[in-house]
């Protein structure tokens, strides 16, 4: 939400200071500063205004817009497969909804395994397991894990993104999302509505700065909507969000 303060501005040479002052540490004038209003954007208001830019479309006729094939990720999983209608559809996001414990970790993992077969780079973020956990659940379900998976221990948002920009990944597992903070919105927890929210909002602007595929997973504990339990992104594709 945008904040509007008071600031003070000298006329003559354009200084600003958050109090009035009789002379100009700038231009040394005297009795030059001027009140004025202004709107000071919080940070996510500002990455927000970013994501807007960055994802604007020219306004097209809608007879001039050419028809595409909705291409779907195959992952080797019938069952999943069959859910998905086919496989995991480009440009979308989908939303699966499950209790806790149903085993969407689990799932996940193989998923992640299949695609990483493929020749596909994959990063498990995990703020519940360590990674040896998740080893040993990966020995338990996999016959082989695939090199093109990384692990990420981490309950900081901002270090899962510095990972991303490092591995550059086409799949991106978030395990999950009510574990992990953002820091310009401490002192927050890990859990709440503010962190949980921002901490979405990072994965959107990731998704549309770079293109990423979103698989979001919802569930609901103690009555309590928690945003994304598991997310995981593909790349190279166009992100469309449908309410």
């Amino acid at each position: 939400m945008a904040k509007i303060k008071s600031v003070f501005v000298c006329e003559e040479c354009g200084y600003e200071s958050p109090k009035w002052m009789g002379k100009c540490p700038d231009c040394s004038n005297w009795n030059t500063f001027n009140e004025e209003q202004v709107v000071q954007q919080n940070k996510a208001a500002k990455e927000a205004t970013k994501v807007r830019q960055l994802s604007k479309k020219p306004i097209k006729k809608l007879s001039e817009v050419k028809s595409s094939k909705s291409d779907r990720i195959v992952t080797g999983i019938n069952e999943f497969d069959r859910v998905m209608g086919g496989g995991i559809v480009k440009d979308s996001i989908t939303i699966i909804t499950a209790r806790p414990g149903a085993g969407k970790s689990t799932l996940l993992l193989q998923v992640a395994d299949n695609i990483a077969q493929s020749g596909y780079k994959v990063i498990y973020a995990s703020g519940e397991e360590s990674d040896s956990q998740i080893k040993n659940r990966a020995d338990r379900i996999l016959d082989k894990i695939d090199d093109n998976i990384w692990v990420v221990q981490e309950t900081s948002m901002d270090n899962v993104v510095d990972a991303v920009n490092e591995i550059d990944p086409d799949l991106l597992i978030i395990d999950s999302i009510q574990t992990f903070t953002m820091e310009a919105f401490l002192p927050a927890r890990a859990g709440s509505p503010t962190q949980t929210m921002e901490c979405a909002n990072e994965l959107l602007r990731i998704a549309y700065v770079d293109k990423f595929k979103l698989l979001y997973y919802v569930v609901e504990k103690e009555k309590m909507l928690y945003i994304i339990d598991i997310a995981f992104a593909y790349s190279n594709v166009k992100l469309k969000v449908r309410n």
